[in-house]
């Protein structure tokens, strides 16, 4: 079976995020039809982002060098269709993605996708959770992960109105490091999106029954303070090392 899938993301301005890349050629190889859809495209977006996460991190910045993959750039040149939007909630960007029947949604955002969105694209939509569900939702999943259970572990689940409330698919735990460094953990959590993503396309494609799990309550949490981020750092080290 050939499937439709579109990849949502934000940020065109600076995304060179590799696992993004290596997941729409796996989409390739395997005979789907893959369009992007950009989000966040303005300065303005972009400069709000980089003061919000800033406050609470001094880590979370991204440096993109001038001599980096732009993945705009690497999609265009693999001839895939890439829409840009200043808001993915807007009813143009709603339009445009229903219109274009995707039998699956796959999300790389840092926003919420509105009520509206979510009735009006008549599609599955999923997204990789940095973290464990249904214990830990919300944001810094990685960091309230490891503070809550010490261990690392993503969630693949479906999105509906609620914030990291669907259906989870799938689960992979992944080894914690002696020498903790929450941003180089997050970098190799990436390598194993494209996988999980894939496992779960080909059983969609191949019309393989998926045994989903019920999302049940958990805690919402928000960004985790820089100063608290250090302490488990520095607490993992002195385990490793005692």
């Amino acid at each position: 079976m050939s499937l439709k899938i579109a990849l949502l993301t934000n940020y065109p301005l600076v995304d060179n995020v590799e696992w993004k890349r290596n997941f729409v050629e796996e989409c390739i190889n395997s005979g789907y039809r893959v369009d992007i859809y950009y989000g966040k495209k303005d300065i303005k977006s972009l400069f709000f982002s980089y003061l919000k996460k800033r406050k609470y991190s001094s880590s979370v910045t991204k440096k993109v060098k001038t001599s980096s993959i732009k993945n705009k750039t690497f999609f265009k040149n693999k001839k895939i269709n890439v829409s840009l939007y200043k808001n993915l909630n807007s009813l143009s960007a709603i339009s445009k993605i229903q219109k274009g029947e995707y039998d699956i949604l796959v999300t790389a955002l840092d926003q919420i996708l509105s009520k509206k969105f979510i009735a009006g694209v008549n599609s599955k939509i999923v997204n990789v959770h940095y973290g464990m569900l249904p214990e830990i939702k919300g944001t810094s999943a990685l960091e309230w992960t490891y503070f809550k259970h010490r261990k690392c572990e993503i969630t693949l689940h479906y999105i509906d109105s609620g914030i990291d409330t669907g259906s989870i698919i799938s689960k992979k735990e992944i080894p914690i490091p002696n020498s903790l460094s929450f941003s180089k953990l997050r970098s190799e959590i990436q390598q194993y999106i494209p996988k999980i993503l894939h496992e779960f396309l080909n059983k969609i494609g191949n019309n393989e029954s998926l045994n989903t799990l019920a999302n049940g309550t958990g805690d919402l949490h928000t960004f985790m303070h820089l100063d608290l981020v250090k302490i488990l750092e520095k607490r993992n080290e002195y385990i490793y090392n005692t």
